[in-house]
């Protein structure tokens, strides 16, 4: 067998591991492994991008739609940290990402000499974004770290795993190049089959019983469903659990809906979600009982006291549960009268919001049953959440609790090359495209046909907003200076269209899906009613004293 140096063996080891698309940039810290990705091309795209925040949220967006892993590779210092928000936006939003880091050579690793790309304590930093962190000490054991990275990447809750890549090592000849294989399966939580009956019991003796639905709820729609149904108890969805259940579904609810109902609610059956906007922001009285059901063990640590926590696999568990329920349950009746006044209280509030649900409801029809909204950071996001209609589940990407600002480009050129299979528009404004206006180029360069739907209106305005309505008026460092997008967009080989109204984007979507490529379509929006308060929906329960700093673990 040819002899092979450090590089090469990991290139050959991400492919026998069924990595086939990668999103990196080169750099001397990582020449022999992109030379051995060179010498594997036929077997693995490499997504090359204009900036490292780029390449990580289209990782991010591929893993987010895909639910394969979202491999990145870009050189250290620097690069890592311009990655960093893409790592940080998945570990918010739970997507498995493999990332591999370029290192200095460990001698020079820590020693302040000021080498090219140094940052001290990197790996330390890493730690903060991801849940597992990893250096290659020995270039003969590349192949096993880099499988017990991917390894990580599938075992309990998604998340970033970050492997770091000493350029001495990737240089260096392998004794033995063969690949090691990653592990397949995982080793779930023991089943608490006590626990199981008791939350029957409970779910049976509650008079108004609801279920939230997080992220961690995603990969099992059908069993929420059920239990749901077995229940007619009404389904809350956080941001990351939207399309759990069907919009369409009586008992479906987002956010705004789930507020009302907290309130009605005597207990809560609460399905991988942090669940810290609901307790700490719409309030946790004695009247009320939560049951949280996670498979990360440290999200019970964060419970506060008079919470049940249980650790389990969440589809182990909800099949479990509705099989053991019919024996505790009489047959009930959906409270349809409490949930129609529910919407009816929903559209009351969100009827002065007639342009942005014009817009959303335009982008729905656009897209079918399957297509992809990515939602940056926008007016149109906040109103969105409440008022998109989200059939299946992660088909509507947000950045989560991060807010990340300009991510929705990359990440949604990300998702398209996770499902090519279906179109893909991102909502963004004119704020947040800029960040990531270079990535235009790659779009073009791999014919990735991702729609970019700009909200032009020459402001951050959601900060503008804010600072003129609560701070009397004092909005400053928020008005934008743009290009003209649609001539922008055609600098760079895109088509560019410009609309003003919800009847034109209308026909302007379909007749771009229709063509399948990259474009930008410029909206020019101007001032609509703000929908910023959807985020912070009001408390509906006499709050009990919360500490977050002080959480405890229930048993």
């Amino acid at each position: 067998m040819k002899e092979l140096v450090g590089g090469e063996v990991l290139a050959r080891g991400l492919v026998a591991n069924g990595i086939d698309t990668l999103f990196g940039i080169p750099g001397v810290q990582l020449d022999p492994v992109f030379a051995g990705l060179h010498d594997v091309r036929d077997s693995i795209r490499i997504y090359h991008a204009r900036h490292e925040q780029g390449v990580a949220l289209m990782a991010y967006g591929y893993a987010h739609v895909s639910g394969k892993i979202g491999t990145l590779l870009v050189v250290p210092g620097p690069g890592f940290l311009n990655a960093a928000t893409g790592m940080l936006t998945a570990h918010a939003c739970n997507s498995p990402m493999l990332c591999l880091v370029g290192q200095s050579e460990r001698q020079f690793i820590g020693s302040g000499l000021g080498v090219l790309h140094e940052l001290q304590n990197q790996m330390g930093i890493a730690a903060s974004l991801c849940k597992w962190t990893a250096r290659i000490e020995d270039q003969n054991t590349i192949s096993a770290m880099l499988a017990e990275a991917i390894t990580q990447t599938r075992t309990l809750r998604p998340r970033p795993v970050y492997l770091e890549l000493p350029s001495d090592i990737v240089r260096m000849t392998v004794a033995d190049p063969a690949p090691v294989l990653a592990q397949e399966t995982q080793t779930l939580p023991l089943l608490d089959l006590d626990a199981v009956r008791e939350t029957a019991e409970a779910l049976a003796k509650a008079e108004f019983p609801m279920l939230l639905a997080g992220g961690g709820a995603a990969l099992f729609p059908a069993e929420v469903l059920m239990l749901a149904e077995l229940l007619q108890a009404p389904v809350g969805m956080s941001e990351n659990g939207l399309g759990v259940l069907d919009a369409r579904h009586p008992l479906a609810f987002s956010q705004l809906g789930a507020n009302k109902l907290w309130g009605k609610a005597d207990l809560v059956l609460a399905l991988g979600t942090r669940l810290f906007g609901p307790v700490y922001n719409w309030g946790f009285d004695d009247d009320l009982a939560i049951i949280k059901v996670d498979i990360d063990e440290s999200e019970l640590h964060r419970l506060p006291v008079g919470l049940k926590g249980i650790h389990a696999d969440i589809g182990q568990f909800l099949r479990a549960l509705c099989e053991v329920l019919p024996e505790y349950l009489q047959k009930r009746s959906r409270p349809d009268a409490v949930l129609d006044a529910v919407r009816h209280s929903c559209q009351h509030d969100l009827a002065p919001l007639a342009l942005p649900r014009q817009i959303v409801e335009v982008i729905r029809q656009a897209l079918g049953e399957d297509g992809l909204l990515v939602s940056d950071v926008t007016q149109l996001n906040h109103a969105a959440l409440d008022m998109y209609p989200v059939y299946k589940p992660r088909t509507y990407i947000s950045s989560g609790y991060q807010g990340t600002l300009g991510f929705g480009p990359c990440t949604a050129m990300g998702a398209k090359t996770g499902r090519p299979d279906l179109p893909v528009v991102c909502l963004v404004g004119d704020g947040g495209f800029m960040y990531a206006a270079q990535e235009l180029a790659t779009a073009v360069q791999f014919n990735i046909p991702v729609i970019m739907l700009i909200m032009n209106d020459n402001s951050y305005k959601n900060v503008e907003g804010i600072l003129n309505r609560s701070y009397g008026g004092r909005a400053i460092a928020t008005t934008l200076v743009n290009p003209d997008f649609v001539k922008f967009a055609e600098s760079f080989g895109l088509v560019g269209c410009r609309v003003h109204t919800p009847e034109q984007l209308h026909k302007t979507l379909d007749e771009l899906i229709a063509r399948n490529e990259p474009a930008i379509i410029d909206y020019r929006i101007g001032d609509i009613p703000s929908a910023f308060w959807l985020r912070f929906l009001p408390q509906v329960r006499k709050q009990k004293p919360l500490n977050p700093h002080a959480l405890v673990k229930q048993s």
